[in-house]
């Protein structure tokens, strides 16, 4: 009896005026994206990898980012969330030439979307509007790519087309601070640290399924999942599709309402 007893003032707890509360927002951010792994095999693109050629990569550097929140006080401090987010990367232009004359422009427009569970703790500071607030959060993403450019060559003028996915981990950690404005609204300033970790992609290129692949050598391919998988008979050389290992910085500004 004492075990249920307990059970129930502990539940009841989560109710109380302080622990129930419940806040939901929106949060929008700009930010950074360093160059990384991502970036280096976008430079060791070659549409052909037995003519000797260079390949240059335009990557933005900067990104957008918004969510939409929810959490649930579990006391004064403590608060359990969940968030619906969308990273803007921008759009990638890989340039590539070769000595046979070749010469290929891609654009790689790369977004993704998330949903993650947070925690957070949130402690006055200054005066009694104010406070301080840092969180951290583990989720998982849908990440795309949008692939477009041409190839030109003896044979002509080629389109390229298509649409790459992948899913995989997504985290957060953040830091802010809070301005009580009413009773029932907040703002927050704050920087979030996001990174988004994606296994590979794959998809349609050119109405055909395939990606872009790492071969053996460390050069990225453009192949079909057939045309790939006659390399790996005829080489015996590894080869993965291309991945994703990224981190973004971000100043954002949230509005709440309390309830």
């Amino acid at each position: 009896m004492k075990k249920y007893i307990f059970i129930l003032l502990a539940a009841s707890s989560l109710l109380n005026a302080e622990s129930g509360k419940m806040e939901t927002g929106i949060k929008l951010g700009y930010g950074i994206n360093p160059p990384g792994r991502f970036e280096q095999n976008l430079g060791n693109y070659h549409s052909n990898s037995v003519v000797p050629g260079n390949t240059s990569v335009n990557y933005p550097g900067d990104v957008a980012h918004s969510e939409i929140l929810f959490n649930i006080g579990l006391d004064s401090r403590y608060k359990l969330g969940f968030a619906l987010g969308y990273t803007g990367f921008g759009k990638y232009t890989v340039s590539e030439w070769n000595l046979w004359g070749e010469y290929t422009t891609l654009g790689l427009g790369m977004n993704t979307t998330f949903a993650m569970f947070t925690w957070h703790y949130e402690r006055p500071v200054l005066q009694k509007n104010y406070s301080m607030e840092a969180g951290f959060g583990i989720g998982f993403n849908q990440t795309a790519i949008a692939v477009s450019g041409w190839r030109k060559s003896i044979f002509g003028l080629r389109e390229i087309s298509g649409r790459l996915e992948g899913t995989g981990l997504q985290f957060m950690a953040d830091a802010s601070i809070n301005r009580k404005m009413s009773d029932m609204t907040k703002l927050k300033l704050g920087i979030q640290v996001n990174r988004t970790v994606v296994d590979f992609f794959d998809g349609v290129l050119n109405d055909s399924g395939g990606s872009f692949y790492i071969q053996g050598d460390g050069t990225l391919s453009q192949m079909s999942f057939e045309q790939f998988a006659s390399y790996q008979n005829n080489n015996q050389n590894f080869g993965r599709k291309i991945d994703l290992d990224t981190a973004t910085a971000v100043l954002y500004l949230a509005g709440f309402l309390v309830f």
